[in-house]
């Protein structure tokens, strides 16, 4: 069969697939911009539960300064994102030129978990994880926290700063070293 065949099959496929077959997250269409990302969720209910999960403790005053008043959602959710990178390179003590991180955020951990076994053909219970090839972050709204997603910004910023991979034990020990670090 001629490889052009194949890829319209594959097409064709694709196309006649019933949306729900795919996961939720590949179907967002919501996006917010920060310095550092593009976070992509469902629907704002998906995003203020994430924005209501993301405790900044002490790092509080810095949001405070930024946005003094008022502000949306959007930019909050933005401000506190890019707060967590900020305070995880000074941590990892790594700058990545032109870091750019995906977070697409789930409403729940199972969305997580179908995605991860999509991409890498396993069966996880997480509830949020980094895709380094796509360099995102997929995390569950409902069981987010501050650290986790440091943690999380530790893997991509680690990917980021290298260039080349780093092998997965040296990647969760300083991503650990994160979550050792960050104080929520």
């Amino acid at each position: 069969m001629h490889p052009w065949i194949l890829r319209i099959l594959i097409i064709l496929l694709f196309l006649h697939l019933p949306a729900q077959v795919l996961p939720q997250a590949w179907l967002a269409e919501e996006k917010i911009t920060s310095r550092y990302t593009r976070v992509f969720y469902e629907d704002e209910g998906t995003l203020r539960l994430f924005n209501k999960r993301l405790k900044l403790g002490s790092l509080t005053s810095i949001l405070k300064k930024r946005s003094p008043g008022e502000i949306s959602l959007e930019r909050q959710v933005s401000e506190k994102i890019d707060i967590i990178i900020d305070r995880v390179k000074a941590i990892l003590d790594m700058y990545p030129r032109n870091l750019r991180i995906d977070i697409k955020i789930m409403p729940d951990a199972s969305l997580v978990q179908s995605i991860y076994k999509k991409r890498y053909y396993r069966e996880v219970d997480f509830i949020a994880f980094y895709s380094p090839q796509e360099r995102t972050i997929y995390i569950s709204a409902e069981d987010a926290r501050s650290n986790i997603l440091a943690h999380e910004i530790a893997h991509a910023i680690i990917d980021q700063y290298f260039g080349v991979a780093a092998p997965v034990k040296i990647h969760e020990i300083l991503a650990q070293y994160v979550d050792e670090n960050f104080e929520e």
